[in-house]
């Protein structure tokens, strides 16, 4: 009887630690398969972002170390180790893919789909044409680049378009000045003969674009400084 009573206090002793081990070896086991899957989204996420990834300081997760999910199955002596230093690896591993997401917010025009390119005037034309503008196009380098007639074609043809205000901003910066009621550029053929502070006059060389596709000159023209286009800055 003495013997049996001694084993059956032996298995109450042993069963207790037996059942916390085990309970140990089983959250160890989840913490390394978490680990495991941040480590994969990590991986993820950096080979569909990189440039997002090289940009941000922060943008890096820290590897998990492949010992950490070893030691997680192991167990010496009877007490698990590695189990509170994998917690504490898991734990700073959320917290840094956090803060890694909070710097990727989306804004409101992630919400918009990108649209594709309309043009203005559709026409039926081979396949083989190009079928969307180049970006170079919004290049602002690129319209120093253009003679006159090509930054007027663009400027009256290209009505509302970021090109439109590209040929102006290089139109102004070749010193010609847009006219908001004749709706024409012109430029000072020499110095004016008068000039205050609400208007100038002298001679002018003016783009026709309305009749005649060509450049003008008009003799004693009154250019009244309220009508001078100044919205646009040659420097912006």
């Amino acid at each position: 009887q003495q013997q049996q009573q001694q084993q059956q206090l032996q298995h109450q002793q042993q069963t207790p630690l037996s059942h916390q081990l085990q309970q140990q070896q089983q959250q160890s086991q989840l913490l390394a398969q978490q680990l495991a899957s941040m480590q994969q989204q990590q991986h993820q996420f950096q080979s569909q972002f990189p440039q997002s990834n090289s940009q941000h300081p922060n943008a890096q997760l820290a590897p998990v170390p492949q010992q950490l999910q070893q030691q997680a199955y192991s167990v010496q002596g009877g007490a698990l180790h590695g189990s509170d230093a994998l917690m504490q690896q898991s734990l700073a591993a959320r917290m840094q893919q956090l803060t890694v997401s909070h710097h990727f917010l989306p804004d409101h025009g992630d919400l918009n789909k990108p649209r594709p390119y309309q043009p203005a005037n559709p026409c039926v034309v081979p396949a083989s044409f190009p079928q969307e503008p180049s970006r170079i196009f919004d290049q602002p380098a690129l319209f120093e680049k253009f003679d006159l007639d090509t930054l007027y074609f663009i400027f009256y043809c290209q009505q509302g378009s970021y090109q439109q205000y590209l040929a102006a901003r290089e139109l102004k910066r070749q010193s010609w000045r847009y006219h908001k009621k004749e709706s024409k550029w012109f430029q000072r053929h020499e110095e004016p003969k008068e000039c205050t502070d609400e208007y100038e006059q002298g001679t002018y060389v003016y783009f026709d674009w309305e009749n005649n596709w060509c450049t003008r000159v008009r003799r004693e023209f009154k250019f009244d400084y309220k009508h001078l286009e100044d919205e646009l800055s040659v420097g912006s």
